[in-house]
């Protein structure tokens, strides 16, 4: 009844922590409401958070990125 609709957050969006690092983070999967994503620096560096947080902007900001296969 009251519960929040989740944000539309797809495969291979790329973001930034807000007023953290610069470390660019993709979206590698989503499973239900969480999201794993990896590091655009260091594949190896991989996180989950759900995806609420990550479309709050006052933790995250998205970037628009080029697809995996561009460089």
């Amino acid at each position: 009844m009251f519960r929040r609709k989740a944000p539309l957050i797809q495969v291979g969006d790329c973001f930034v922590k807000t007023g953290g690092s610069r470390k660019i983070w993709t979206v590698m999967r989503i499973m239900d409401a969480h999201a794993q994503l990896v590091s655009k620096q260091l594949y190896s560096e991989h996180i989950t958070i759900s995806v609420c947080a990550l479309a709050d902007r006052a933790l995250f900001q998205p970037l628009a990125c080029e697809p995996a296969g561009d460089k």
